[in-house]
Order: C-alpha cells, then structure tokens, then sequence
C-alpha cells in the first residue's frame, strides 16, 4: 500500500480518503432522508386509518367525506368535457402492432424469456439438425444434387437463356456462312494450330536441351584448363621433414 503514494488513484491518499468520507456521509443523510419519508407516510396511513374509524364510530358517512376532501384539493374546472382528449383505440392498437414487427424484424425487441426462434419467423442455422437424417435420406439428397448437376436439359436452358440475352443486346451480324464451309474451315484451322503448337514445343525443348549441353561442356571445360594451369604454372613446394616427412623424402627424391 505503501507503493506510489502521490498516485492520484491511491487509496490512501488524502483526497481519496476526504471523497470516500463525504460520499459516505453523504449515503448516510440519503438514507436518513428515505427512512423520515417512510416514517411520514406510515404515520400518515395510519392517521387516515384512525380518521376513517372515528368517522365510522361517529355515524358520518366515509365515501361523502373522502368525495369531499377530493374536490377540496382539486379545483374547479368548468371545461373538463372539453378537455378530455379521445382517442380511437383501434388506430393506437394497429400503431402499436406496427411499431412492435417492425422491432422484431430489426431485432430490438424481444420480450423476457422470449428465444430466439420465437422471435423469428424461421429456425436458427444452428437449431437445424442434419445428422437427425438417416442414412437413406443423405444418399438420396445427394443423388439428387448429382442428377441435377448432370441433366443436360439444365445446360440446355441455360444457354438458351445467355443466347436470348445475348441476341438481344448484341450488334447486327454479318451475313450467314453456309455450315459446312464453317465446319470445314474451323476444322482446318484448329488441326493447322495444334501442329503448330507442337513444333513450337518441339523446337523449344530442343533449344534447351542443346542450351543445357553447352553451358556444361563450358563448365568441365573451363574446370580442366584451370587445374592443368595451375600445375604448370605452381612452382614445386619444399617440405619440412618436421611437419611433413613424406613429402620432405619426395622433395629430397626430386
């Protein structure tokens, strides 16, 4: 506690230990207060209480005296007709249902104990439960899907639909080639473009091949001339019979 003590957030500073003395002697008055008006209107009940039996021990009437001292405390209002306001309760009613599935459409309001799949027209993702389906029934959903996907007629709708799309926004087309010169001419054309696709391919692994060739016949080549010049060009070296013996015998050899 005694860490930091100039921290205005420390607890035993002084400005910390005056604030938490006037809140609580301000949380006591309060209290005192709420206990005084309680007191007050327990002590005005049963005043009242005591008025009403004397009134009955009396012989006065209670609902003329209580009607009495009402009008006493009101005042006097000669156009209380016109004041009061009407409305039409279906108008308010409809209103009110309105603003209420507009809120849970938005999701604002939700009454207590309400869950979510109340509050929603449908079920949650999560409240699906598909491992509930048996064996027979996935096997049949899937087969279905693959059927779907496989029906030609669906590949068939679909193009009609981008054909009727594409007619539609596409430019007038020049006039119409018979079929067969189409279908003769496409035919040649793509036959004449794999052809040349496959020289192309030819050609190109040949040039990387002979590419691949050379660049090693440059590098062994380079590699022997290197060695053979550095043995002509190296001058013999003398050994010490201290740290190389064998080599100091074949210099004496030399």
């Amino acid at each position: 506690m005694n860490i930091l003590p100039k921290k205005s957030w420390h607890v035993r500073n002084k400005r910390n230990i005056e604030r938490v003395r006037r809140d609580e002697e301000k949380a006591r008055q309060e209290e005192e207060e709420k206990q005084r008006k309680i007191e007050l209107a327990e002590k005005e009940s049963r005043l009242e209480i005591l008025r009403k039996r004397s009134r009955i021990h009396s012989g006065e009437d209670v609902s003329d005296s209580l009607t009495s001292s009402r009008t006493k405390e009101k005042n006097i209002n000669l156009f209380e007709q016109d004041d009061a306001v009407t409305t039409n309760s279906e108008y308010e009613a409809e209103k009110k249902a309105e603003q209420e599935r507009l809120e849970k459409k938005l999701g604002i309001l939700t009454y207590l104990g309400q869950s979510a799949i109340e509050s929603h027209n449908g079920k949650p993702w999560y409240c699906d439960d598909t491992r509930s389906k048996t064996p027979e029934e996935k096997a049949s959903q899937r087969d279905k899907k693959r059927k779907n996907v496989m029906d030609p007629l669906n590949d068939i709708n679909k193009y009609l639909k981008a054909k009727k799309t594409g007619n539609d926004k596409a430019d007038p087309l020049p006039p119409p080639i018979s079929a067969s010169k189409a279908a003769s001419s496409k035919g040649n054309q793509g036959k004449k473009t794999l052809e040349e696709l496959r020289a192309e391919r030819i050609r190109r692994e040949r040039g990387e091949r002979q590419r691949e060739q050379d660049l090693l016949k440059r590098i062994y080549s380079t590699n022997d001339n290197s060695g053979q010049k550095d043995r002509a060009t190296t001058p013999y070296q003398r050994y010490n019979s201290q740290f190389h013996p064998e080599y100091a015998r074949q210099s004496r050899q030399q």
